[in-house]
């Protein structure tokens, strides 16, 4: 996932979904954004991509597992590993980010946040996202 331009040809997809948080593995905004730039370039110039993230502004998403608060608004991280039958697995690190973070990431990479859908109350969303001709990471709408 975090080496898309080694791995595929441009122009290879017309769309992109990722679900399951996995892009919170970029570790930071930065890495957000550079991820939805390699993304870009692996996909049409009509091309969509769906994203599940969570977002640190929301109820209850401080009790997810290894919530870590962060100082800045709307960014957070959970930090957690898994052990099973005396094996420690690797240290998992998500970066945390509220859609208006996302949409800030996506600026210059050119897709824009078309959308975000939230199922309920809580702190789970699903970002969906344009490419566009100029893009600079613009909100149109929220979806219930």
């Amino acid at each position: 996932m975090f080496a898309l331009r080694g791995q595929f040809p441009p122009n290879r997809f017309r769309s992109a979904l990722a679900v399951g948080t996995q892009v919170g593995l970029a570790g930071s905004l930065r890495g957000v954004s550079a991820f939805l730039g390699d993304l870009s370039c692996v996909t049409t110039t009509d091309a969509t991509a769906v994203l599940d993230a969570y977002d640190p502004t929301r109820p209850g998403c401080s009790d997810l597992l290894g919530y870590r608060a962060d100082p800045t608004p709307g960014l957070a991280f959970r930090a957690f590993h898994f052990e099973y039958g005396g094996r420690v697995g690797p240290e998992l690190l998500f970066r945390l980010l509220s859609p208006a973070r996302l949409r800030e990431a996506a600026v210059g990479t050119g897709w824009a946040l078309s959308g975000v859908r939230r199922d309920q109350d809580g702190p789970y969303y699903r970002a969906f996202l344009e490419k566009r001709e100029g893009a600079d990471g613009d909100s149109r709408s929220e979806r219930p």
